[in-house]
């Protein structure tokens, strides 16, 4: 089975780069992933995106924030499987710390869309 590959994500899209590393899960040295490194050009594409993505943010309304926040929760929630897998193979932590990791992140997404309000 190929291993997953991770590319970046820069301005809503996602972006493969020419330089790569393996991500290898910590107990067996398997190949968990290819993960594309990011060089100064990324990097520099990644600032002046989020830059300009806040001044964007920043004058939307509290109920099109809690809308996006609550948006995020929910995806996850979706991917939850998915999620917990690719903490636990990329760090060797636990499945089932890997599992509530997810769920306090769900959860905290979901409290934020409420604090928002």
């Amino acid at each position: 089975m190929a291993e997953p590959i991770f590319k970046l994500f820069i301005d809503g899209a996602f972006v493969d780069t020419p330089d790569h590393y393996e991500l290898h899960y910590p107990y067996t040295g398997a190949t968990a992933g290819i993960v594309a490194r990011a060089s100064r050009t990324e990097l520099d594409a990644a600032i002046e995106a989020a830059t300009r993505a806040f001044s964007q943010t920043r004058r939307l309304s509290r109920a099109r924030r809690a809308e996006i926040l609550l948006a995020i929760s929910r995806g996850m929630d979706e991917r939850r499987a998915e999620l917990a897998k690719t903490i636990t193979m990329s760090t060797g932590k636990p499945i089932d710390y890997s599992r509530a990791e997810v769920s306090r992140s769900i959860g905290v997404f979901a409290l934020a869309a409420e604090e928002v309000k």
